[in-house]
């Protein structure tokens, strides 16, 4: 994760200056055990049920971040640099539609939905005439 200049570098230096005695790692529980996967996320998943977001997982909000940059039209580079990404492929794997892409699609979808709709209203208007003549010859 890149750390960025302001008010993330000085806490992460003050977390740093002010570990306890011996401390060799930044994230520690109040006793002194260190944040592992195992315990950091048994405690992050009873968080979020009591929050109501039971299921939530941090990776989310990444998504989410990636989905919202795209959609405000940044850059795909500077993404890249705020999410961590090395490559074009890394941010493509998140696989969320561009939301101008959709859009187009919505408009394409539209006009082919009205375009079949007024083909299958004027077609079985033709069919009905038909039979209609078929049934008094």
């Amino acid at each position: 994760m890149p750390i960025f200049d302001g008010p993330m570098r000085e806490w992460l230096e003050w977390a740093v200056s002010n570990g306890g005695p011996g401390q060799t790692r930044l994230f520690v529980w109040e006793d002194g055990r260190p944040f592992t996967e195992r315990n950091f996320y048994d405690r992050w998943h009873a968080a979020c049920e009591r929050a109501g977001v039971k299921g939530f997982i941090p990776y989310d909000s990444r998504r989410s971040a990636s989905r919202n940059m795209r959609n405000q039209g940044i850059p795909r580079p500077l993404r890249k640099k705020i999410i961590g990404h090395k490559t074009d492929s890394m941010d493509e794997s998140y696989g969320i539609v561009d939301i101008e892409d959709a859009k187009a699609v919505r408009e394409s979808m539209s006009r082919r939905f009205a375009a079949t709709t007024t083909n299958a209203k004027t077609t079985a208007g033709k069919k009905s005439s038909r039979s209609k003549k078929a049934l008094s010859a």
